[in-house]
């Protein structure tokens, strides 16, 4: 696996709609981010291990078979120096107060409104689940 050189965000969108994956990859500026993409939370974490510390971001869908985006995220808490988490739903529900705020986008989105968030998080910088 490559990783990014130092100049570039790495960003892993995880995703069980291979359209929705492809969509947020095209959306983010290739000679700002290097994308990786993985269908699962169990794919994700592989990733996510190979990659630490360098992984900058995390995109995933909350709700997806196998291991959900949340438990991806729990997961993610315990690498060395673990990523900003930006959670992506389509469901109009979810638990109050079980997601901190500004780390969650509603489904459908503007590719305009999701660069805007990627960029804001990482301008903050990496954030972590308490």
């Amino acid at each position: 696996m490559r990783v990014a050189p130092d100049h570039r965000r790495v960003v892993l969108v995880v995703d069980d709609e291979p359209d929705l994956r492809r969509l947020v990859a095209r959306t983010l500026p290739a000679n700002q981010y290097v994308v990786l993409e993985a269908a699962d939370g169990w794919e994700a974490l592989s990733m996510a291990y190979a990659l630490a510390p360098r992984l900058d971001l995390v995109i995933t869908d909350l709700s997806m078979p196998v291991m959900d985006g949340y438990t991806l995220a729990q997961h993610l808490l315990h690498l060395s120096g673990p990523p900003a988490i930006l959670f992506i739903t389509g469901c109009d529900e979810t638990p109050a107060g079980e997601f901190p705020a500004g780390l969650m986008l509603r489904k459908p989105f503007h590719p305009d409104t999701l660069l805007a968030f990627v960029e804001r998080m990482l301008q903050v910088g990496r954030r972590v689940l308490r």
